[in-house]
């Protein structure tokens, strides 16, 4: 028993002279590598150590960075940053204000496995020089961006491969009543940059639901034409 007894106080003393260290725990994250550091507790001496292992990272991949060690984040001018949102707010105002409706598009954002439709945002553009594909496709990761935000639940974990329609500006009460000729259109994802359109020719204005807010959103064919009810 005595023994024992000092071998359990023995275990106590060294857990007590424990001490803790910083350990640096480096690995890659595509397409960025960046080191993150995490206080561990370590019982007894020995050298610090370099985590490798999975099990380590998604325990590691959960503590926030600090500001000055976070990576940039991907999307280049379209980031999804207050900046960039901003900026692309006021581009939006100063187009349609000369522009007029016919200068602006309704955009929805949309999972393929469903047939509903999420209204996230307008764009505007100058549309002597920009197609309107182009006006999304320029915007589009802020666009992408913002719509997994504004519907977590629904669209969250679809970043990457969520689809973009349009509609004409200012519709979405025809589109809700399913008016026949009123059509939402399909955008092709595509890497455009500032030499196909220019970032002041474009803009977008985002939806914004509070939290006692719904959010609009439409059922509609496959197609994005209107449901047709029969009576």
């Amino acid at each position: 028993m005595k023994h024992f007894t000092n071998f359990v106080i023995a275990i106590i003393s060294g857990i007590i002279a424990g001490s803790v260290r910083t350990v640096k725990a480096s690995f890659v994250t595509a397409p960025t590598q960046f080191t993150r550091y995490h206080e561990v507790k370590s019982f007894g001496s020995g050298e610090s150590s370099s985590f490798s292992t999975l099990e380590t990272y998604l325990r590691l991949s959960e503590i926030p960075l600090p500001p000055g060690r976070r990576p940039a984040p991907k999307g280049g001018d379209m980031a999804y940053m207050k900046t960039n949102i901003v900026k692309q707010m006021d581009n939006y105002l100063a187009i349609r204000k000369v522009g007029g409706i016919d200068s602006i598009n309704d955009v929805y954002a949309r999972d393929s496995s469903t047939n509903i439709w999420w209204f996230v945002g307008k764009v505007a553009r100058c549309t002597g020089t920009v197609s309107l594909d182009n006006a999304v496709q320029r915007q589009w990761n802020l666009i992408e961006e913002h719509a997994t935000r504004l519907r977590p639940i629904e669209l969250g974990r679809k970043f990457g491969e969520l689809e973009i329609w349009t509609a004409l500006g200012d519709s979405e009460l025809h589109i809700a009543n399913q008016i026949a000729n009123y059509k939402m259109d399909h955008v092709d994802r595509f890497d455009c940059d500032e030499s196909i359109a220019r970032r002041v020719e474009v803009g977008f204005n985002c939806e914004v639901v509070t939290n006692q807010g719904e959010g609009f959103r439409v059922e509609r064919e496959n197609d994005g034409g209107p449901i047709l009810f029969i009576d």
